[in-house]
C-alpha cells in the first residue's frame, strides 16, 4: 500500500496457506486513523490523515440515508401535485358533463328524432370514408350538432 515499508504479520489459519497483511491493512480493519507523512519537496513536513474503512463506511451511510430523506420527500410532493390535479380533472369533468347534459336532447324511450338519426348515419358514412383524415367530415359533424341542438333547444 504506497511507497513506505511496513512489518509483515501473519495470520494462521488451519488451511496450510499463510496470510500475509501489513500493519496498515491491520489498522485500517480495526478502524484506527491512518497518519501518513507527505513530503511536498519543501523541507515542510505535512501529514496527512487518512480515515478508517469505519469513518467512511459511517459517512456512506449518513449521505445513503439523507439522500434516501430527499427523495421521499421529492416523492410526497409528486404525489400530492398529482392528487391535486386529479381533484381538478374530476371537477372539470363533472362541470363538462353537466353542461353536456343540458345541451343535449332527452331522448323519449330510447329514441332520437328521424332528423337527428339521418345526420348520425351521415357524420358515421362520412367518417368510414374518410378514416385517417376525419377533418374531411368537418361539414357532417356541424350539420348533426345543428340537428342536436335545435332539438335540445325545441325542448327546454
Amino acid at each position: 500500500m504506497g511507497g513506505s515499508s511496513s512489518t509483515p504479520r501473519t495470520l494462521e489459519i488451519e488451511n496450510p496457506n499463510v496470510i500475509t497483511l501489513s500493519d496498515k491493512v491491520v489498522e485500517r480493519l480495526r478502524g484506527q486513523e491512518q497518519v501518513t507523512p507527505v513530503d511536498q519537496g519543501s523541507h515542510i513536513l505535512q501529514t496527512y490523515v487518512q480515515p478508517s474503512s469505519l469513518q467512511i463506511q459511517k459517512v456512506v451511510q449518513q449521505e445513503l440515508e439523507a439522500n434516501d430523506k430527499r427523495w421521499e420527500q421529492r416523492f410526497q410532493h409528486v404525489n400530492t401535485s398529482q392528487k391535486a390535479l386529479s381533484r381538478n380533472v374530476e371537477i372539470e369533468y363533472k362541470k363538462t358533463y353537466e353542461n353536456v347534459m343540458k345541451l343535449l336532447p332527452i331522448i323519449k324511450d330510447g329514441v332520437l328524432s328521424e332528423a337527428t338519426i339521418e345526420k348520425e348515419n351521415v357524420l358515421l358514412d362520412c367518417l368510414t370514408n374518410n378514416k385517417g383524415t376525419p377533418l374531411n367530415c368537418t361539414d357532417a359533424v356541424k350539420d348533426y350538432q345543428k340537428v342536436l341542438f335545435q332539438s335540445s333547444s325545441q325542448k327546454l
